[in-house]
């Protein structure tokens, strides 16, 4: 994807797969996007059997242009 350093594609990839690219964001110490800092939080949180997570999504519009 352009723009990104890291794999953020979520299609078929399993969650070690997440969780590699998340070491891999924490690992380097880049600036991040969104869903980078979505899957280091997974990361970080994966120890917690208690929380429930949910998956979500977002659309918004600015300026004409369309962002998921």
């Amino acid at each position: 994807m352009p723009g990104y350093l890291f794999n953020v594609t979520k299609g078929d990839r399993t969650y070690a797969s997440i969780m590699n690219t998340a070491r891999e964001v924490l690992r380097d110490a880049l600036p991040i996007k969104c869903i980078e800092a979505t899957f280091v939080g997974m990361l970080l949180t994966s120890s917690w059997p208690e929380l429930e997570r949910l998956p979500v999504g977002f659309k918004s519009k600015c300026e004409g242009e369309v962002y998921k």
